[in-house]
């Protein structure tokens, strides 16, 4: 079997187009790496908003109905 470098000696192209697509499929990996942390971020914000919009506008209602369940029964709380 031979060394990297006795391959190196025999076929310098083979040997360079192999470690330049290794080097580029490295660099895809680590940017596809990057590129899932944006995403995870930027769905990490998106995901913040939501909760504080469902605060805001969810569970106003979702208390009015509680209150209402409770005064009324279920029938009477669906229309409050």
């Amino acid at each position: 079997m031979l060394t990297l470098f006795q391959t190196a000696r025999q076929h310098p192209l083979a040997v360079s187009i192999v470690g330049a697509s290794g080097g580029a499929f490295s660099w895809i990996i680590t940017w596809g790496e990057e590129l899932a942390l944006i995403f995870r971020l930027v769905g990490g914000f998106f995901g913040a908003l939501l909760a504080i919009a469902s605060f805001l506008f969810v569970l106003p209602r979702l208390l009015r109905f509680l209150r209402g369940w409770r005064r009324n029964g279920i029938s009477k709380a669906d229309t409050e």
